[in-house]
C-alpha cells in the first residue's frame, strides 16, 4: 500500500477509496474510475454512488473487495472495520469497530515529524535502531546491540535520546517502548540531510560487498540507454517498486533487518556532443 494513501490514516472508507483512486490516476494517466470499479468487482454506476456517499458498502462486500485493494492482512482488517463502523446494522458492532479504528490509528499512522524534530535522520543508524523494535530487540544491554549492529554505544544512545525527545518512544527504568510503528518525514527535509542519508546507505552497500556473502546481500546493476524525457517515468517506477517491495512477504515474526538502496544516475555529460 502506498504510504501516501495509508488506510490507517482514515476514519472513513469513502474518503480512503476516493484518495486511492486519485493516487492510481496520478501513477497511470490512463487509469479511470471504471477501471477501479472493475478491479473491485463493483459496477461503475454503483461505485460512483458510493464515492458520492449516496450508497454504502455492505459488511459482506467489504471482505470480498479487500483482495483487490492490495492490502496486507492487517490493513484488510482495518478497512473492514472502516466499513462496519459505518454500515453495520448492529450498534454494538459499529461501536466496537470505532474503538478498533481509534486504537490502531494511534499505532499504525506514521508519526509525521515537524521541521523542529527532523534532526533524527542526521543520526548514524537511526533507521536500524528503529527497525530493531520490529524484531522485538532487547534494549537492556546496549553493548550487545552495539556488537550486533556495528553501531557504537554512544551512537545508539544518541538515537534513543532523540527518539524519546520527539515522542517516538518512551524510556522508563531502562525499558524502551515504541509509541508509533512508522515515521513520516514529509517533504520538508533539508536537501543536505537527504544527501547525507543516501550517502551513508550507499557506503553501507559498498561495505557489504566485502563483508557479506550472497546469503545476506543481493546486487544487480544495469546500464541502459533511454530518452532523457523518460527520467520522470522511470523515477516513478522506482518509487512504485519500493512501495510494493515487501508485498507477499511474512508480516510477523521478523528476525532480520536489511536495507535496499536504489541509485539511478546519468553516465554522460552533454550527450548531444556525441553526435
Amino acid at each position: 500500500m502506498n504510504d501516501n494513501v495509508s488506510v490507517f490514516s482514515y476514519k472513513d472508507y469513502v474518503t480512503f477509496l476516493d484518495d486511492l483512486l486519485s493516487s492510481k490516476r496520478k501513477s497511470d494517466l490512463t487509469y479511470s474510475q471504471i477501471t477501479f470499479a472493475n478491479e473491485l468487482g463493483i459496477s461503475p454506476p454503483r461505485l460512483s454512488q458510493i464515492l458520492k456517499g449516496k450508497e454504502g458498502i455492505s459488511v459482506k462486500r467489504a471482505k470480498e473487495i479487500t483482495p483487490s485493494l492490495d492490502l496486507s492482512e492487517k490493513e484488510s482488517e482495518y478497512f473492514y472495520h472502516l466499513v462496519t463502523s459505518r454500515t453495520s446494522r448492529s450498534p454494538k458492532q459499529r461501536e466496537e469497530s470505532l474503538r478498533y479504528i481509534e486504537e490502531n490509528q494511534r499505532q499504525y499512522v506514521p508519526a509525521s515529524l515537524p521541521m523542529s524534530k527532523i534532526g533524527l535522520i542526521d543520526l548514524e543508524g537511526w533507521d536500524v535502531i528503529w527497525n530493531l523494535f520490529e524484531i522485538n530487540a532487547d534494549f537492556s544491554d546496549l553493548k550487545k546491540i552495539s556488537f550486533i549492529t556495528k553501531l557504537s554505544v554512544s551512537e545508539i544512545e544518541a538515537v534513543l535520546t532523540k527518539m524519546e525527545e520527539i515522542g517516538l518512544i518512551e524510556i522508563n527504568d531502562g525499558t524502551v517502548k515504541r509509541l508509533s510503528t512508522r515515521i513520516k518525514f514529509g517533504n520538508s527535509l533539508p536537501s543536505e540531510s537527504i544527501r547525507n542519508y543516501h550517502q551513508r546507505k550507499l557506503q553501507d552497500a559498498i561495505k557489504a560487498l566485502d563483508t557479506q556473502d550472497k546469503s545476506t546481500r543481493k546486487n544487480e546493476t544495469l546500464t541502459f540507454t533511454m530518452k532523457k524525457s523518460d527520467f520522470e517515468k522511470l523515477s516513478l517506477k522506482i518509487e512504485n517498486f519500493i512501495d510494493n517491495f515487501l508485498n507477499d512477504t511474512e508480516e510477523t515474526d521478523h528476525d532480520e533487518i536489511s536495507t535496499i538502496t536504489i541509485a539511478m544516475h546519468s553516465r554522460l555529460e552533454e550527450a548531444k556532443k556525441l553526435h
